[in-house]
């Protein structure tokens, strides 16, 4: 007996143990945030000795830079009136572009709240061997094929620790670019003095080659838009799950997607990359498998191979 293909719901909502399962889920993300806030149980930060106390990077300013806060909560208020009128008039193409415009502008504001130079913060956070690491990688090393193919030998000898645990791919990526920008000699060495003047006392990346340092700032740009891309992964998801009949509630997860803090406040770190990949490998997998259920001779692995070499850039 050939299978049939479950219904889509009729409703412009999902069925009611969707919603049940999706207020589960932010309660519990919303009682977690309150006990790392809080500190109420310190296991949860790691085992002591380090660290020795409670320290949370990004804890509220409270009273410095009100200027820049006041900046910052206007931005988030426009925003969010905005999304609401977007909602309202389920003005589809408006509320995808405010959403991924406003996460990339929302990604600079939270970094220049916090930081004295944004430029700085930018090309610091590309470079730093501690948080990243990957961009010196390929620059340390005098043949970058010859350490692909012997990989697993040649990390060991990385300068910064990122590298020396992790696949390839951040290494290609910055080899690429960083090959790009010293063949672009000009264009590098034009923006290389220009970025000096952005560092701020104490700084070690003006030191660099004018090639890499607009390799880490050109980067920085690149990882930020990826991210701000994130809303629009989560509407053509949400869109495959519920079905057509459903784009409301996939424009408002969509505009929900920058209010999520750790999207604004990481800027330049490629984990903020993870929920487009992962989001886009879940609507490739749907979509191969309504194509399935729709044709059974329709080639939907195809899509499935897809979704897992999509999946797999997350590594």
């Amino acid at each position: 007996m050939k299978p049939s293909r479950p219904r889509t719901p009729s409703r412009g909502l999902p069925p009611a143990p969707s919603l049940i399962w999706l207020g589960l889920a932010l309660a519990l993300t919303g009682l977690w945030a309150a006990l790392l806030l809080t500190d109420a149980w310190p296991l949860l930060r790691g085992p002591a000795p380090w660290p020795p106390e409670w320290r949370w990077l990004y804890a509220p300013l409270r009273g410095t830079h009100l200027g820049r806060q006041a900046v910052q909560w206007a931005a988030l208020a426009g925003y969010l009136l905005a999304a609401l009128w977007a909602l309202r008039g389920r003005r589809l193409a408006w509320g995808l572009a405010m959403a991924a415009g406003f996460l990339l502008l929302w990604q600079l504001i939270q970094t220049w709240v916090r930081e004295p130079g944004l430029l700085d913060a930018m090309i610091e956070r590309a470079y730093s061997p501690v948080a990243n690491g990957y961009l010196l990688a390929p620059a340390q090393v005098d043949d970058v094929t010859f350490t692909l193919h012997h990989y697993a030998a040649a990390l060991p000898e990385f300068f910064s620790a990122k590298p020396r645990t992790h696949p390839p791919g951040l290494f290609l990526f910055y080899a690429i670019s960083n090959a790009l920008f010293e063949r672009m000699a000009g264009f590098s060495a034009w923006l290389g003095p220009l970025a000096r003047t952005w560092a701020l006392p104490g700084r070690d990346w003006p030191q660099l080659p004018d090639h890499l340092i607009a390799s880490a700032f050109v980067t920085a740009w690149v990882q930020a838009g990826l991210t701000a891309l994130t809303p629009l992964a989560m509407f053509a998801w949400a869109r495959t799950l519920a079905g057509d009949r459903a784009q409301g509630w996939a424009l408002g997860s969509a505009l929900a997607v920058p209010l999520i803090p750790a999207l604004g406040l990481f800027l330049s770190q490629w984990d903020m990359v993870y929920p487009l990949l992962g989001l886009t490998a879940w609507t490739l997998a749907l979509t191969g498998q309504n194509r399935a259920w729709e044709q059974p001779r329709a080639r939907a692995w195809a899509l499935w191979l897809l979704a897992g070499l999509t999946l797999s850039l997350m590594t």
